[in-house]
């Protein structure tokens, strides 16, 4: 395990935050912090895949867990409570699909050996978005 990892799995943001004389936040905003780096980890450990050269589809249904539960939990929170998003879960279930997953695989895999100009193809719409979504919300 890398010195990242190992120190991420033993400290709580609200740990590291009052370490650095930082003010926690209130609310129970140190509670969501936490929630939210337990589903931020099952997101990078399929991100982490993509770096091996191919989305693990076996990560596929925990990290479209993750994205439900953060969806859920940030429903409550200021200021994503002001957010009304209609069919949060089919959006979820559409963009953490196997298809989206393949499409994902299939750019890296165009991204090796095409150009730019291939890369813009419509047909990788699904997996970029698939990357992009993935990568804002595992980091």
């Amino acid at each position: 395990m890398r010195v990242f990892e190992t120190i991420k799995a033993a400290v709580t943001p609200m740990q590291a935050a009052e370490h650095y004389g930082l003010r926690v936040l209130p609310n129970g905003m140190a509670e969501v912090l936490d929630k939210l780096a337990v589903y931020c980890s099952l997101l990078n450990a399929l991100l982490g895949t993509f770096n091996a050269g191919c989305g693990d589809p076996a990560l596929l249904p925990a990290a479209r867990e993750s994205v439900k539960q953060m969806a859920e939990l940030l429903k409550e929170v200021k200021p994503f409570s002001y957010v009304a998003l209609p069919n949060a879960a089919e959006r979820i279930d559409r963009v953490f699909s196997e298809e989206s997953l393949a499409n994902a695989n299939a750019y890296t895999a165009a991204f090796g050996i095409s150009s730019v100009t291939a890369l813009a193809d419509p047909q990788y719409e699904a997996g970029r978005k698939h990357l992009r979504i993935l990568a804002m919300l595992g980091n």
